[in-house]
């Protein structure tokens, strides 16, 4: 009985509880409360951290909603950065990068859809295409298009690279004396016999400096070698300190070198549609070292001409008043000589297009341009021509290294005789075809 009454007062009891009906379905509550649901930290990773994701699985595979394209082209991007950072820096462009090895093609769709690359075994059939764009042609001495000049030049290279009268005479009886000193001496100078040296070369002042300055340049460039040095570290310890040794870079020189790493082409001497480049290194004229007064003004009347105010195809400040003659790229021990080939044909297309521009027809006197590629060790002689707009490169002829005393003094050699080229072909050309000057006449004897 008391059992019942218990459970009656309970029932009775529901019976007055009051409970809250369910309100009416709204779609937009769920809406907010989806949208509060996706609603995430700025501040927290969008993804697990790389220990987790990579416990994942295949899951992981799957492609993130994170991969946008824009991340992907930062991260294209950030690649390609990562793929020749110690090359020559090439002319900025929106077409192509020279120092990035890729597919290219000319046409105007590419032109605007394909990534900043190019490789060179590409790019110099295209380039060929064009009436007055780039031509590579071997340096094949039957070529009949090879000029008569040029192959005199070559077969001196040849006889340097053979180590023909390559060592100035006044250092035989040092280098006779190291030859003994010890094995490893002999070693290094078993080369030197009567051939290499020329007995007409009086030109260096302290024979053991020179020696000694020779084999420092070996030790450093062996050095770059093991260590994988990079293109700029090449550049100053190897190339700037030999350039120096060999052409004097002194004030009082009428021919001497600068580094241009920097210089870009000026935009309307450029092949159309041919990237950008630049060289290493730039033997140039200084006019003012000239005993013609008229030199002076005739160099001032072409910059006055010139909108860039340069009487060069670049407006590098260095050489705005000094004309360029040779030029020289310069690689690391890589593979990558195809590149420098394709940078000093794309600089010295632009600069015959200069001289075209103030010589005229008057270029067909200057039977060539002569270059230097510089590949590690290794020193190549390359030459362009100019006919009717189109510009022909000729490669190569090696010449010397800096892998031992004997290679590194034909380097050297073969330097000397460009400078000589430039003192007796180039310059007597610049000034009477595109200064304008006549030749001066010998004063009379009395």
């Amino acid at each position: 009985m008391h059992h019942f009454r218990e459970e009656h007062s309970i029932i009775d009891w529901l019976g007055h509880v009051s409970f809250p009906l369910p309100k009416p379905h709204n779609k937009q509550n769920d809406y907010d409360e989806r949208s509060k649901k996706r609603k995430y930290d700025n501040d927290r990773p969008l993804s697990p951290p790389i220990s987790l994701s990579n416990s994942i699985g295949t899951k992981t595979d799957m492609v993130s909603p994170t991969k946008t394209p824009q991340t992907r082209k930062k991260r294209k991007a950030n690649d390609a950065n990562t793929e020749d950072q110690d090359a020559t820096p090439t002319q900025a462009r929106g077409i192509l990068n020279l120092d990035d090895s890729d597919t290219f093609s000319l046409s105007s769709a590419s032109v605007s859809q394909t990534s900043n690359r190019s490789s060179p075994t590409r790019l110099f059939p295209q380039l060929s295409l064009y009436p007055k764009g780039l031509e590579r042609k071997p340096m094949d001495l039957r070529d009949r298009d090879l000029p008569y000049d040029l192959v005199n030049l070559i077969k001196e290279m040849k006889a340097i690279q053979r180590g023909r009268k390559v060592v100035p005479a006044c250092l035989e009886p040092t280098i006779e004396l190291k030859m003994y000193e010890n094995e490893i001496n002999s070693r290094l100078y078993s080369d030197f016999d009567d051939s290499v040296y020329d007995y007409e070369d009086n030109d260096w002042a302290e024979p053991d400096s020179l020696i000694e300055n020779v084999m420092r340049t070996v030790d450093i460039a062996l050095d770059c070698d093991s260590t994988q040095q990079d293109e700029t570290g090449w550049n100053h310890l190897v190339h700037s300190p030999l350039l120096d040794l060999t052409l004097d870079r002194l004030p009082r020189n009428l021919v001497s070198f600068v580094p241009c790493m920097g210089a870009n082409i000026t935009a309307r001497y450029r092949i159309p549609q041919a990237p950008g480049a630049r060289v290493d290194y730039a033997m140039f004229i200084n006019p003012k070292l000239e005993d013609d007064p008229r030199i002076e003004s005739a160099i001032k009347s072409l910059q006055r001409g010139m909108p860039e105010a340069s009487v060069n195809h670049t407006t590098f400040t260095p050489l705005n008043k000094r004309p360029i003659s040779v030029s020289i790229e310069t690689k690391r021990l890589d593979g990558s000589g195809d590149k420098a080939v394709l940078q000093i044909g794309i600089w010295q297309a632009a600069q015959w297009k200069l001289l075209f521009e103030h010589a005229g027809d008057a270029v067909n006197k200057l039977s060539f341009i002569p270059g230097l590629v510089v590949e590690g060790h290794e020193w190549k002689l390359v030459a362009t021509t100019y006919k009717e707009g189109r510009t022909v490169l000729w490669t190569s002829q090696n010449f010397g290294d800096t892998l031992s005393p004997l290679g590194t003094f034909q380097t050297m050699a073969g330097v000397r005789r460009l400078k000589g080229w430039t003192e007796q072909v180039y310059w007597p050309w610049y000034k009477e075809h595109v200064l304008k000057l006549a030749p001066q006449s010998l004063p009379e004897k009395t």
